[in-house]
């Protein structure tokens, strides 16, 4: 196809430069590039040719090993040999870029060049420190217990607003997100020994829950004042995660025994119902999907044992759940998430990799696992809001935040925070990444440098 593709382009341009010749035009040249990337691209958006001042935009469906033909055509004073670039959209905090020469003899001359492209981290990455502005400074050569917080999660507004992070520091912060950096709000958010909080879809409420004791309630606050709206009663155990069902109108808690099971709880904002479906596993963290399945609203959890499951949440409570494993090693399940079509299920862990499930849920993964590298634990993922990319925070050993696409199952573009990171989340237009990480409070965020 590429072959047949550059000779129909040499064909027309000789064609062209014939008529230009008789009618005494001018003679462009044409330059024929031909790309290739060893990083399979699918959907990559427009490839940007460059040569001197000049520039052109082609739509490309993929991009892989097996070269794609642009013609490019510059001025007939444009000759000897000269630089061209290629340059593919940023897309999920990644492009590609590669370059190449091309030597023109004479004017009117229709020349060809290679160009490999590489994937390249293209944001603008900056850190931000969550705790209280009179905190000791954290010093963890000198005096490693002052000033330390260890980030638990981070979220966007719908809107795209605001960015609330929370720590083990007993407090979410709240932030303005203006597409570029973030601001402190102002608002600070009790949570009791730490814990997590989630949006509503709608954008007009956030729920937060505390694992400080047993039976703590689920608080909900008003969005954008952040004021306490009400308290949901009814855990027994630790509330230890919380989530929103599609249509805003049930908070899904996430309740841990600290021992070896725990229970998942729906809390109807209507009715003022609670149902309740216990795990049958040891629970760390779960999802909810964004898109309601024909059966009812499809819930992930992870365990500590190396498994998930996965839940139903119907019109009669909870289905009974289908048990999968996750990592290869039985080490811990850090993170599920669910992609914002409803398609995708991801999860990983301890063992440095992760995979995807497809929803309606099989057992059978979508390929091998994708490995991280450097025996970095998968701390925790987060789907781009179009549903083609993953991104990861990872760490133990070392520390990064990569970006995947999930087309091609390949890693695009890493970002090495301070310290390790531990949670990640997509602005709503999907042009940042913000998350939190293993020391003194830091908060990461990269926004799309073009």
């Amino acid at each position: 196809m590429a072959a047949a593709l550059s000779y129909a382009i040499r064909v027309a341009a000789v064609a062209v430069l014939a008529i230009g010749a008789a009618c005494g035009k001018h003679k462009e040249s044409l330059i024929v590039v031909n790309l290739t990337t060893a990083t399979p691209i699918t959907n990559p958006g427009p490839v940007t040719l460059t040569v001197g001042s000049l520039s052109r935009e082609y739509p490309v469906a993929a991009l892989s090993s097996t070269p794609v033909s642009l013609g490019l055509y510059v001025p007939e004073n444009v000759t000897g040999t000269v630089d061209v670039t290629a340059r593919v959209a940023t897309k999920s905090c990644a492009g590609y870029d590669g370059s190449g020469t091309a030597t023109i003899d004479a004017a009117g001359a229709s020349v060809g060049t290679s160009i490999t492209l590489t994937p390249t981290l293209r944001c603008d990455c900056r850190e931000f420190d969550h705790r209280d502005s009179l905190a000791p400074a954290c010093d963890l050569t000198a005096n490693p217990a002052v000033g330390d917080v260890y980030m638990l999660t981070a979220a966007f507004s719908p809107d795209g607003r605001y960015l609330v992070t929370c720590g083990n520091d007993n407090r979410a912060k709240v932030w303005r997100f203006d597409g570029t950096t973030l601001t402190a709000e102002g608002h600070v958010i009790p949570i009791d020994g730490g814990g997590r909080v989630a949006f509503s879809p709608d954008g007009r409420l956030m729920a937060a829950v505390s694992w400080s004791a047993r039976g703590n309630a689920v608080a909900i606050y008003d969005v954008p004042a952040f004021t306490l709206r009400q308290t949901l009663t009814g855990a027994i155990d630790f509330t230890i995660d919380v989530a929103f069902t599609p249509d805003s109108q049930h908070v899904i808690a996430l309740e841990s025994n600290n021992v070896d099971n725990g229970r998942l709880l729906s809390f109807s904002l209507v009715s003022g119902n609670l149902a309740t479906g216990s795990l049958g596993l040891d629970p760390l963290v779960l999802a909810v999907s964004p898109v309601a399945g024909t059966t009812g609203i499809p819930i992930a959890v992870a365990s500590f044992d190396g498994n998930a499951g996965i839940y139903t949440l119907g019109t009669n409570g909870f289905s009974a759940p289908t048990f999968f494993n996750v990592t290869a090693d039985a080490s811990i399940v850090w993170s599920v998430a669910i992609s914002p079509d409803g398609n995708l299920l991801a999860a990983g862990g301890e063992d440095a990799a992760f995979n995807l499930w497809g929803l309606p849920f099989t057992s059978a993964a979508t390929g091998p696992p994708l490995v991280v590298g450097g025996g970095n634990g998968v701390n925790m993922l987060a789907f781009s809001p179009d549903s083609d990319f993953v991104a990861v925070a990872a760490g133990t050993f070392g520390r990064e935040v990569s970006f995947w696409n999930i087309g091609s199952r390949s890693k695009l573009a890493a970002y090495e925070p301070s310290y390790v990171a531990t949670a990640i989340a997509y602005a709503p237009n999907g042009r940042a990444v913000a998350g939190g990480e293993l020391f003194c409070g830091q908060v990461f965020l990269c926004v799309a440098a073009d």
